[in-house]
């Protein structure tokens, strides 16, 4: 479970360099992590990711050998994207309800 936290914990709308962590930073760390996980345990990551609900066919194409990145990297841009479109959404929401 640590993992897992350790792959979502990053806060704000979007990471920048004046961001706390920039994107680079995050996406750094979080790669590290993806790649421990996918040596020692890919099927707790798998479902991790599963709960995250990063989309299952990026997912495929993170992982292709014709993808451009390689998978660690790959994996966790799709980690920092999908937390990233569900803050922006927490926010609409709680914009629309306000109103």
């Amino acid at each position: 479970m640590e993992d897992f936290n350790k792959l979502i914990r990053f806060e704000g709308d979007e990471l920048s360099p004046e961001s706390e962590v920039t994107f680079e930073q995050a996406l750094t760390e979080i790669s590290q992590i993806v790649e421990q996980m996918l040596m020692e345990n890919p099927d707790l990551l798998f479902s991790y990711l599963y709960r995250l609900d990063v989309d299952e066919f990026k997912i495929k194409n993170a992982l292709s050998p014709y993808s451009t990145e390689v998978p660690k990297l790959g994996l966790a841009r799709l980690i920092i994207e999908r937390q990233q479109q569900r803050i922006r959404t927490r926010k609409e929401y709680s914009r629309n309800n306000k109103s």
